[in-house]
């Protein structure tokens, strides 16, 4: 009965294998013939090692050949590898590059990440106004990352005049959003605003919330 058992499990393991090698040649046809979203589908394979040996380099290769048909995602990912330095030597210019082509197809993360590279000067002079710029069409999305980022640009008066009353309510929705860091924000932002501020501050947030669910 084991043996039998075991016989059937390493069948389906072999029939298991075969499928995945099958939808692997078919993606890679795909991928081969032009088609962006097979190209974008085989770059994360061999970024992420599904069903074949991690492989940056040809995760750049295949996510450059979706990218450059105006995929999204892949400008995205290509950003992503070149700032961390994954498969190319570290390039904040070139993945700023790329970033901007899919922030400017209104991808949230890569305008947040934009919004990143603006504050902390990577590959790019630092201007706090360009920053917020990138935040804030990354946080109408409801990106909480962004939206905590601007509550700091306006606590710290970067970019913008200094408002307490907008920093609180950009902290208010990242809270809402997950982040912690924001929560953490607000307890120390109320040490310093009166009881009006913080009633306006949850109003606008509210507001802000309702807005953007219309």
């Amino acid at each position: 009965m084991i043996r039998t058992l075991s016989l059937i499990i390493f069948s389906l393991t072999i029939c298991h294998v075969a499928v995945a090698d099958k939808a692997f040649d078919d993606i890679m046809a795909m991928a081969k013939a032009g088609d962006a979203q097979a190209q974008l589908q085989l770059g994360t394979m061999y970024y992420e090692a599904q069903g074949v040996a991690q492989n940056f380099k040809q995760a750049l290769n295949w996510y450059r050949k979706a990218a450059l048909q105006g995929n999204v995602n892949a400008q995205y990912y290509l950003g992503t590898m070149a700032s961390r330095g994954e498969g190319i030597d570290q390039n904040y210019q070139q993945a700023r590059a790329w970033y901007e082509k899919a922030a400017n197809q209104g991808h949230a993360d890569a305008q947040y990440q934009l919004g990143v590279f603006f504050s902390q000067a990577r590959g790019v002079a630092q201007n706090h106004k360009q920053a917020k710029i990138w935040y804030e069409k990354s946080a109408a999305q409801g990106h909480s990352d962004a939206q905590y980022r601007l509550g700091l640009l306006h606590e710290g008066g970067r970019g913008t005049p200094q408002n307490a009353i907008e920093a609180y309510k950009w902290f208010s929705l990242a809270a809402a959003g997950g982040n912690e860091k924001a929560s953490e924000s607000i307890v120390n932002l109320e040490t310093t605003m009166t009881k009006q501020q913080i009633d306006s501050a949850k109003k606008s947030a509210a507001e802000w919330k309702k807005s953007s669910h219309n």
